[in-house]
């Protein structure tokens, strides 16, 4: 799959540590310099008042250098910055592509219901409940074909959870994946939660995986917490504001 090759070969992996690393020893140098320009302002009136001019050139010069790289610095942040946001929508588009045909085939043969009960989810991961009876609770009936719907659940979930360590790891920009696709996201999760809670807990096959699709989990709570803590702070706000109005 192309995008799990972005997420593997991208560049980007360095960004966010560059920058704090650009940041931070930006002020490391820029507090020396401080402390050394003072110690030699202090050193040259005392002792050579006549070469004083001199050393104002100088240190006016010093600080135009470290000006200079404070500046660099700041841009290597927002180029970072910007950089991760467009890798971000990058990422996330190539998934949607990549994954349209499989979600199409999902939402074709299992509906669009809020989620999938445990009864779909015990019919997909379970070979045993595959019988027409069965089949005949979900949307597809007899025609489903299971094994089909299975790999396109995998792929669609295995997709997100290269994504959401993607994000977790700091490599793409929560925010923008929030406002690109929060909803939808959250929703995602919310859907496939019982078959998520299954895998883990290796209800039918027996075998504890706890940790399958953490990261997306991790990362669907995480954008859902932020997306409720923006809606407290926006009525917080306009009630404040129409407090203030009367």
């Amino acid at each position: 799959m192309n995008f799990i090759k972005i997420a593997r070969d991208s560049l980007r992996l360095w960004l966010r540590d560059a920058s704090v690393i650009g940041i931070c020893t930006t002020v490391i140098m820029g507090t020396v310099f401080v402390w050394v320009t003072l110690m030699l302002f202090s050193y040259f009136i005392l002792n050579f008042k006549d070469d004083f001019p001199q050393f104002a050139i100088t240190a006016l010069a010093c600080c135009i250098a470290l000006s200079s790289l404070a500046l660099a610095a700041v841009s290597l942040l927002m180029s970072s910055r910007r950089l991760r946001r467009q890798e971000t929508i990058r990422a996330y588009q190539e998934w949607s592509r990549e994954t349209l045909g499989d979600v199409r085939t999902i939402t074709n043969h299992l509906g669009k219901d809020e989620d999938l009960s445990y009864g779909t989810v015990s019919i997909i991961l379970d070979t045993n409940k595959r019988s027409d009876e069965n089949l005949k609770s979900l949307k597809c009936g007899s025609t489903c074909e299971i094994d089909k719907i299975a790999r396109s659940i995998r792929n669609t979930l295995n997709g997100l959870e290269i994504l959401s360590v993607g994000v977790n790891e700091g490599i793409y920009d929560r925010d923008t994946l929030r406002h690109l696709a929060g909803s939808k996201l959250i929703g995602l999760h919310k859907y496939f939660g019982k078959y998520i809670h299954a895998v883990q807990k290796g209800i039918h096959s027996g075998v504890d995986n706890s940790r399958a699709y953490e990261s997306f989990q991790w990362m669907a709570e995480d954008l859902e917490y932020q997306n409720a803590l923006e809606k407290r702070q926006e009525r917080t706000r306009y009630a404040s504001i129409i407090k203030r109005g009367r």
